[in-house]
């Protein structure tokens, strides 16, 4: 029997409809699946690098207390040492000026202890240990040279400015000038206060930054006085 094409156009069609219905059928009974993540995987949010714990502060900090200030203007050269026949080092000789601009050498001092200050009014912990080279100047100044130096760089620090100071205190210990730096350039440290102890015979004794106290200094000349 011949069948009509139309006929079998719309069995097919049919057949693919069924066919349809029924696989949506199925999936509609089975439950959604869900991905799960790896867990090599983080979530965006927490991908954000946190601070190391031990680097943060657990208080508050506060500045430590300046034993030295730090000095910019050294001498490019620095003066030869004398020759000495101690059991200490020998001092470098170098010049200075006292208020009335005259010049004085180390060298002049020796046959006498001598104690040099390197200090700047502009220092904090010079101005404080000062009071106490005063009160030393004072109790041995007959046994012992006291050569305080004030570092003049014809700015800030100047020899009138240097000399008001010593007025407006009432010190008695002469004050001198390293307008060159070169008592600095052979014994500073790139800080001040710097005390420096010669012996009687122009050895190098001993060599301290930072402030001192009362009794450090008075520890500091009574090693001067045995050296």
């Amino acid at each position: 029997m011949k069948r009509n094409p139309w006929s079998i156009l719309v069995l097919a069609l049919a057949v693919s409809v069924l066919a349809l219905v029924f696989s949506a059928c199925q999936q509609k009974g089975e439950p959604e699946s869900q991905a799960q993540p790896s867990e090599a995987q983080t979530p965006m949010a927490e991908q954000t690098e946190k601070p190391d714990a031990s680097l943060e502060p657990t208080e508050e900090l506060t500045e430590p207390v300046e034993q030295a200030k730090p000095v910019v203007s050294v001498a490019p050269e620095t003066p030869s040492p004398t020759e000495t026949t101690g059991p200490y080092p020998d001092a470098i000789d170098f010049s200075f000026t006292d208020g009335e601009g005259k010049e004085h050498r180390l060298s002049e001092f020796f046959g006498k202890p001598t104690i040099i200050n390197f200090f700047a009014t502009w220092c904090p912990p010079c101005r404080a240990e000062l009071p106490y080279f005063d009160a030393a100047y004072q109790n041995y100044s007959d046994r012992i040279n006291f050569i305080v130096l004030d570092l003049v760089d014809s700015g800030d620090e100047t020899v009138e400015n240097g000399l008001d100071f010593l007025s407006s205190n009432g010190y008695s210990f002469p004050l001198y000038f390293d307008s060159d730096f070169e008592g600095y350039s052979a014994y500073g440290t790139g800080y001040v206060p710097v005390t420096i102890l010669i012996s009687a015979d122009g050895g190098l004794v001993e060599s301290h930054t930072g402030g001192l106290s009362q009794s450090e200094l008075q520890e500091m000349i009574d090693r001067l006085l045995k050296s």
